[in-house]
């Protein structure tokens, strides 16, 4: 087996992906709704990196999902996850992930994935472009920002990187000053084995051109790059693997503002996570942890799917005259005067004539029996590459 340093590979709906994104979509910063929770900096935070290699694929969200719950990830920044759109869904599982991708499926795109037990500590997100993604969650004793990214392989255009490099500068130096930063993702680059301000000597192989240029990112930033200073075996260090199994490097990366890198525990890859890519998820522990979850009622959401037909006219009707008999009884009113009436005249309206929407519990559509599956294949991809290649026809 070679540990290479000269090679290198060039929505809708929870069940099978992101949801259409809706109108507000274009806000810089998008505002998380329902519950809030805050990170404490006091033990343990799992932060991990990940790319996907796609997850068009019906089923592949939860088995992500599972894979991030066994490894106990809290937060994970996905590459290549190649959804259209940008927007925010819900897993069946309850998980949170926000996104950005082209406007064609199938190409590029950048996620991050939330446990259900921290998705209240969300404050928004940003999604820069189809390869860099930026959410910020409240923390004690600083909030964190997480900058995911997927960068263009050493063979792109001389533009495409440097567009890339100058998005993720703007990103970084947008994110306040007090916030701890974390910058993660798939970089195409390969830092190596050179010490210096930004890396450890625990790297793999030797730098690249895209590598150099990577570390002189990470050195004006003041980052640190965590899987580059811990002392493991080099199976524990590479983050892609060949087709053909023989070639190994390291060209994913997690980075830390260097003024918290005393926070940092430990820092490593997972290859016996299976989510049929050929990358290794990277995760890193932070003396951190999260806040007990403050769980308040659930926001009632209107039926609006009903207000058709009969529903729509009778809401009509009910509005216009509610609104005649306040135009015969109101006087002289201030603008938030006029706006709360306005406001309580329409929900009111509405919730008589529609109600609210009922929450159900959906079903787990996939079987034990295709987790049993997917357990065994991860089992054998370590073990037995013969059987993996098998199970692969079947999962």
């Amino acid at each position: 087996m070679e540990y290479c340093d000269d090679s290198h590979r060039l929505g809708r709906r929870p069940v099978q992906g992101p949801r259409p994104s809706s109108g507000n979509q274009g806000r810089d910063e998008k505002l998380a709704t329902g519950r809030t929770s805050t990170l404490q900096l006091r033990k343990n935070l799992r932060l991990a990196t990940w790319n996907i290699r796609s997850l068009v694929e019906i089923g592949k969200v939860h088995v992500l999902g599972r894979e991030m719950e066994r490894l106990k990830v809290n937060v994970c920044g996905l590459s290549e996850v190649r959804w259209a759109g940008q927007g925010h869904f819900t897993t069946l599982e309850g998980h949170t992930i926000v996104y950005a991708g082209e406007s064609n499926q199938g190409q590029r795109g950048v996620a991050v994935w939330l446990h259900k037990n921290i998705t209240g500590a969300i404050i928004g997100y940003e999604p820069v472009s189809s390869r860099i993604i930026k959410i910020r969650l409240t923390a004690k004793p600083r909030n964190i920002t997480m900058v995911q990214a997927y960068g263009p392989t050493s063979v792109s255009a001389e533009a495409d990187i440097g567009e890339f490099y100058e998005d993720l500068s703007k990103a970084v130096r947008s994110v306040s000053k007090k916030d701890i930063l974390v910058v993660t993702g798939d970089f195409n680059a390969k830092l190596g084995m050179e010490e210096s301000a930004a890396t450890g000597r625990f790297g793999l192989g030797h730098s690249n051109d895209v590598g150099d240029r990577l570390r002189e990112f990470f050195i004006e930033h003041e980052l640190i790059v965590a899987n580059t200073i811990f002392q493991h075996h080099p199976r524990r260090r590479y983050t892609w693997i060949s087709p053909d199994g023989q070639t190994r490097n390291q060209i994913d990366y997690i980075a830390i503002k260097a003024s918290w890198r005393t926070s940092l525990m430990n820092c490593k890859t997972y290859p016996g996570a299976d989510c049929d890519t050929d990358h290794v998820p990277v995760v890193v522990t932070v003396k951190a942890k999260f806040k007990k979850r403050m769980d308040g009622k659930m926001i009632p959401r209107l039926n609006v799917e009903a207000l058709k037909e009969y529903k729509a006219e009778l809401y009509a009707v009910e509005v216009t005259n509610r609104f005649d008999a306040l135009t015969k009884t109101q006087s002289e009113q201030t603008p938030e005067e006029l706006w709360n009436e306005t406001k309580t005249v329409l929900l009111e309206t509405a919730e008589e004539t529609i109600g609210f929407k009922q929450r159900q519990k959906r079903k787990m559509w996939i079987s034990d029996e295709t987790f049993a599956i997917v357990k065994e294949k991860r089992e054998a991809k370590t073990k037995c590459p013969e059987k993996y290649r098998e199970l692969k026809t079947v999962v």
